[in-house]
């Protein structure tokens, strides 16, 4: 997914919302989530921590994309 169109339009996503430090925060401490769970050698939780951080991404970038189109609308 990181090569060709569909990785440069997952690139272009990525940096619009990282431009926002509210959601720039939201997904280091989402990561953090993830890394202390593994840390834990808990499987079940860094299991959850991963999925609801991609459900959540998923969640804010389409959320940021029709914001921003919102804008570019005549």
């Amino acid at each position: 997914m990181h090569g060709g169109l569909c990785g440069q339009q997952l690139s272009l996503f990525r940096r619009r919302n990282f431009s926002d430090h509210a959601l720039l925060v939201t997904s280091v401490n989402e990561h953090r989530d993830i890394l202390n769970a593994i840390e834990a050698r808990n499987a079940t939780q860094s299991a959850e921590a991963l999925r609801q951080h991609v459900l959540m991404s998923r969640e804010r970038t389409l959320r940021n994309y029709v914001k921003y189109s919102e804008r570019k609308a005549p």
